[in-house]
């Protein structure tokens, strides 16, 4: 497994952005936004699990970096926490606040996989 040592919350929004761009541009990967129907949704049970099987394979085969737990714990927490809060005003950019929703949905689906995989990497 590649581990990383960085301690930034930055390199961890650099990693999930970069994840998101090019995860969500490929519809045939199973991880795009989009649907079907041309519109744009949150990741259901079903493709948040396959995101996180995704991950399992991927960090095993040296493919995805693997961040300090507790680093990811932190901006999970914040993510999440923002999420809670919702948007800020009445009036939105419904594309964004999905776009907000499905980063920390990948995340958390990242954050699954290291547990699941069994990955004791501290701070």
């Amino acid at each position: 497994m590649i581990y990383s040592d960085s301690k930034t919350v930055k390199d961890v929004l650099k990693f999930l952005d970069k994840e998101q761009l090019w995860r969500n541009a490929n519809f045939l990967l199973g991880e795009s936004s989009a649907r079907m129907g041309a519109y744009q949704a949150t990741f259901s049970e079903y493709k948040r699990d396959r995101i996180k099987q995704n991950y399992i394979k991927r960090i095993q085969n040296e493919k995805v970096k693997v961040f300090y737990l507790d680093l990811v714990e932190h901006v999970l927490n914040e993510l999440g926490e923002d999420v809670d809060r919702g948007p800020r005003t009445m009036i939105y950019n419904k594309s964004y606040w999905i776009e907000r929703v499905n980063k920390f949905y990948r995340l958390q689906s990242y954050y699954d996989a290291l547990i699941e995989l069994d990955i004791e990497y501290h701070t």
